[in-house]
């Protein structure tokens, strides 16, 4: 009998179940990533495996198209396109599609101000630039940090017509098509970017 290859078939059999235990492990935990704003108290937790967001509870206002007006505290769901609501005026919280709000406000804890959500297109989405021309983004985070952003899907609005955008390279073709027409200050294009989030800041503070 070879003792020898035994021992070794063994030794692989201990390494695959060490393997596999650590994985299941692996799977049940998750890690805690920093939210986007200087200052932040609020952290965000991402499941190591499905990179889901744990979305907290945020106090906003919503408009529905109804034109029903709802108060109290909102947060949303990953994937499901709903948000769940609670009020100190109703015992049980309320599950809504994106479908029958047409605009939201919710409160950034981490420095009180307002991020805004609006119905564009058929689509719930969440502004990041305000202006003379606008870009949203199809993201639900409020004081959150996106690990997505970089491949986030955006819509842009110049003022009469809506641009969807998926790459860095269509968002500077946008932009230059606004420079031409007076819109945006032309200086933003001379500085090198290194990421979407660097050029959208810029672009908030080159709108006319």
């Amino acid at each position: 009998m070879n003792y020898k290859k035994i021992s070794l078939v063994f030794f692989f059999v201990i390494i695959a179940l060490r393997v596999e235990a650590q994985q299941d492990s692996t799977a049940n935990k998750s890690v805690v990533a920093a939210c986007a704003n200087p200052g932040c108290q609020h952290e965000v937790v991402f499941n190591l495996r499905s990179g889901l967001v744990n979305y907290q509870f945020h106090d906003g206002v919503a408009t529905l198209r109804t034109g029903e007006m709802i108060e109290g505290r909102f947060k949303f769901n990953n994937f499901a396109e709903t948000v769940i609501f609670e009020s100190t005026m109703q015992a049980k919280s309320r599950k809504i599609d994106f479908k029958e709000i047409l605009q939201m406000s919710l409160t950034n804890e981490n420095d009180g101000s307002t991020v805004e959500f609006y119905a564009i297109n058929d689509e719930f989405v969440r502004q990041i630039v305000g202006g003379k021309v606008q870009v949203f983004e199809k993201s639900y985070v409020v004081n959150e940090r996106n690990l997505q952003a970089e491949h986030t899907k955006l819509i842009a609005f110049d003022g009469t017509n809506y641009t969807t955008i998926f790459t860095n390279k269509q968002l500077e073709d946008w932009i230059r098509k606004q420079i031409v027409i007076g819109k945006i200050n032309n200086s933003i294009l001379s500085i090198s970017y290194q990421a979407r989030g660097e050029l959208l800041e810029e672009l908030k503070k080159n709108i006319y």
